[in-house]
């Protein structure tokens, strides 16, 4: 089953920037006695979550045209979450394009003398990282410098039971392996955040520090510390925010007593991926 691909731009997206879009465009309706369906985006796709259909993604990236055009769209030579896409003892990298985004994707000399989550230094002109085959070094922050080794994907099926994400930074897509956030575990400097359907490793943003009663614009776009969610203002305490969403804590589902009342311990997701069906969020339910 083919999945959906994301663009690869680059983007640093800012809760500020959020909050002004959102008071132009005005807030949303709660559904009634629903939680927050996290299964459902409604703020953008930057998520490519697991197929549980139980088939396989046919799509194949390096069928692409080889021009990007003017829509930044990734030109895929080959597949950075599939080796065999490259001869032995190269790897696929992603190389800037000519408007100075990661977007083409071809096989480079391997120069693997770094493991999955170590630290990288960016060399998108030749791809000369160390980051090992089958990953990409993923830029930890704006200024395109200093990244991590993370495993690539192009669809959701090379990440197993993780999510294939969109990184806030350069846009390359890697997968974010699940966890969960009331005892995180997550490699270097990656956090237990929300994706679309579930938690998993990612690089946070500045803007990854809410706490309760803090705005948020949506699981996509985060904005929420390690051990909080975005969820329906309306239904937290405290909140005040334009974006209609606040940060509210995670809990145990199972734990009566894991958030202040008047808020309850309620779900998270409509519809819980394996192994998340115990995590919920403080909120008064409807």
């Amino acid at each position: 089953m083919a999945l959906e691909r994301c663009t690869h731009a680059r983007r640093s997206v800012t809760i500020a920037a959020l909050l002004i879009t959102a008071s132009a465009v005005g807030c949303q309706k709660i559904p009634s006695d629903e939680p927050y369906d996290f299964n459902e985006s409604a703020y953008g796709g930057t998520t490519i979550n697991p197929d549980t259909s139980g088939g396989s993604d046919t799509g194949d990236p390096t069928s692409t045209s080889s021009s990007t055009g003017d829509s930044g769209e990734p030109n895929y030579q080959c597949d950075p979450g599939d080796d065999s896409t490259c001869s032995s003892g190269q790897k696929c990298a992603a190389l800037l394009d000519d408007d100075g985004l990661q977007t083409q994707f071809t096989c480079v000399p391997s120069d693997a003398s770094l493991t999955l989550y170590e630290t990288c230094y960016l060399s998108a002109n030749d791809g000369q990282d160390g980051c090992p085959p089958g990953s990409l070094c993923v830029a930890r922050s704006v200024e395109q410098t200093v990244g991590a080794c993370l495993p690539a994907c192009t669809n959701a099926n090379q990440c197993g039971s993780g999510a294939c994400v969109s990184s806030p930074f350069s846009g390359l897509l890697h997968c974010a392996e699940p966890c969960d956030p009331l005892a995180s575990a997550c490699p270097g400097s990656m956090l237990c955040l929300s994706t679309t359907g579930q938690f998993g490793c990612q690089l946070p943003t500045e803007d990854d520090v809410g706490i309760a009663g803090d705005p948020c614009f949506g699981p996509d776009v985060r904005g929420c510390a390690e051990g909080y969610v975005c969820h329906y203002g309306e239904l937290i305490p405290g909140c005040s925010s334009i974006t209609s969403l606040c940060c509210t804590s995670v809990c145990d589902l199972e734990d009566v007593g894991g958030c202040d009342a008047p808020a309850s311990c309620n779900p998270v997701f409509v519809n819980p991926p394996p192994g998340f069906d115990g995590i919920g969020a403080c909120y008064t339910p409807t």
